[in-house]
């Protein structure tokens, strides 16, 4: 069982939610996003993220249960996103741990799941509601400058300056305006789930 008051709240949500209590909590992590691993007092592990309520969750959950239907390989939804005090909870299957990629065959192997990624979602619908996309790949936005405001950090993008990253800034100057012009052009609106959209 799980010590904490907020413990507390998760062991009942998956008690709700998942059909059992907490075992154990195999790890934590997050940035944006808390993340949970728990053992279930069935045996089942499972991974809980907690977040902030956005409209967007539910359409990313419909997506990435449509891409591991499909074979894609990205956890199961098991459930949610649900309410769990001022947030909002879902769970889904662990995936194995793997080793991180060389640095010279990343590239290939990312690209390889990308292209994975596309062909499996080829017969999805579009989901309106995966817009606005998070900052991290809003690139349509309506702000000045070519990087949008970021949600995780209080900082002006557009006011750093970094020399080795300058020609960034340069390259995507003109792109960027014509995108804010276009509503048309096709966007992967979240890398996290695996979720795109036109």
């Amino acid at each position: 069982m799980l010590e904490h008051s907020d413990d507390r709240a998760v062991n009942d949500w998956c008690i709700e939610h998942l059909g059992h209590p907490v075992a154990e909590r195999t790890f934590t992590a997050g940035n944006l996003s808390v993340v949970h691993g728990l053992r279930l007092t069935n045996g089942r592990e499972v991974v809980l993220k907690i977040r902030d309520e956005d409209p967007r969750l539910g359409a990313c959950t419909w997506v990435q249960h449509r891409m591991w239907r499909a074979g894609y390989p990205c956890p199961e939804p098991l459930a949610g996103p649900l309410p769990l005090g001022t947030k909002v909870a879902s769970a889904e299957t662990p995936l194995p741990g793997g080793e991180e990629p060389a640095p010279a065959d990343a590239p290939r192997q990312f690209a390889g799941l990308l292209a994975d990624f596309v062909t499996r979602a080829e017969d999805l619908d579009p989901q309106p509601l995966l817009r606005p996309a998070p900052a991290w790949v809003h690139w349509y936005h309506k702000e000045d400058g070519v990087w949008p405001v970021p949600d995780d950090r209080d900082v002006d993008l557009n006011a750093e300056r970094c020399s080795a990253t300058a020609w960034l800034d340069e390259l995507g100057a003109p792109y960027a305006s014509g995108w804010k012009r276009s509503a048309t052009l096709p966007a992967c609106s979240d890398m996290e789930t695996g979720t795109a959209a036109t």
